[in-house]
């Protein structure tokens, strides 16, 4: 098991989704979703990409050993991180 990591993930809750450049996006029903992305969504190799963005208490609960920062550049924040760093680790590298 590493020592430290962390994970990034865009915030569900911030009205722009940055995958689909649609505002509100992620709030529509999953069908017409679903079709979007069959008409618009398509990876390199042809397949369409589902999208499910987390919000910071889903992403407490897939990492709960984890601290969340949320991160912002905007109004409300529209990145998620959620960290760990062992405290052996951490006063090794700052005493």
């Amino acid at each position: 098991m590493g020592k430290s990591w962390f994970v990034t993930t865009p915030n569900y809750w911030f009205p722009f989704e940055s995958h689909s450049y649609l505002l509100f996006y992620q709030f529509l029903p999953l069908g017409l979703q679903r079709r979007h992305h069959q008409l618009f969504g398509k990876l390199a190799d042809g397949r369409a990409q589902d999208i499910e963005l987390l919000s910071a208490t889903r992403l407490q609960r897939l990492f709960p050993s984890s601290s969340i920062a949320r991160l912002r550049v905007t109004f409300w924040p529209e990145t998620l991180v959620a960290y760990f760093a062992r405290a052996s680790r951490v006063r090794q590298r700052f005493p």
